[in-house]
C-alpha cells in the first residue's frame, strides 16, 4: 500500500525526464574528508565529539569540506555544555559569592551556579546545530546518504 517506487534521480537523468523544478534531491553527493584533525580550539569533549562525527560520516561518505564549519559549531557548543555541567557537578547547583557593597563591606550570598545558565545555553545551541546534521532520531530519517550497496541500482526497475 506503499504507492509506486520511487525512481532514482539518476534513472531519471539517463531517461531525460528529470524534471528539475520537482527535483527535491540535490545533486552534490557527500564526498569524504579524509585525515582532518580535529580543531585544537575546541576542548576535550569537543575533540573527542569531533573524532567520533568524522569517523561516522567518513564511514557513509556524508561530509564535505565545506562541512567543517558548522561541525565546528557543533562540537564547540556539545564541549562547552559538557565543561559547564562538569563545573556544577564540581562545584554544585549553589556557590558562594562574594559581593561588596557601596561603602566597601564585603559579605557572601549563596545564589544558582551561573554555569547552569551556560549549559542550558549550550545545549539549545547543540541540539539546533545536531538537527543540521542528522544527529537526532527525527533528523537522521531526512538524511540521503550514497548507496552503500553494491550492485546495481537500477535494477528494481529493469522491465
Amino acid at each position: 500500500m506503499g504507492g509506486r517506487p520511487r525512481i532514482p534521480r539518476e534513472l531519471k537523468e539517463l531517461h531525460g525526464s528529470l524534471n528539475a523544478t520537482r527535483d527535491k534531491e540535490l545533486p552534490i553527493k557527500g564526498t569524504i574528508v579524509i585525515g582532518l584533525e580535529a580543531p585544537s580550539d575546541l576542548n576535550e569533549w569537543g575533540q573527542r565529539y569531533w573524532l567520533d562525527i568524522m569517523e561516522e560520516y567518513q564511514r557513509l561518505g556524508i561530509i564535505t569540506r565545506v562541512d567543517v564549519g558548522a561541525l565546528h559549531s557543533v562540537c564547540y557548543w556539545y564541549g562547552l555544555m559538557n565543561e559547564a555541567a562538569d563545573i556544577v557537578s564540581a562545584k554544585g547547583l549553589e556557590v558562594e559569592v562574594e559581593k561588596v557593597t557601596p561603602k566597601g563591606e564585603s559579605y557572601t550570598v549563596t545564589e544558582t551556579n551561573p554555569m547552569i545558565a551556560v549549559a542550558d545555553k549550550a545545549f539549545k545551541n547543540y541540539i539546533a546545530m545536531c538537527r543540521e546534521f542528522g544527529l537526532t532520531p527525527a533528523s537522521r530519517t531526512r538524511i540521503s546518504a550514497p548507496d552503500q550497496k553494491d550492485g546495481d541500482k537500477f535494477a528494481e526497475f529493469d522491465n
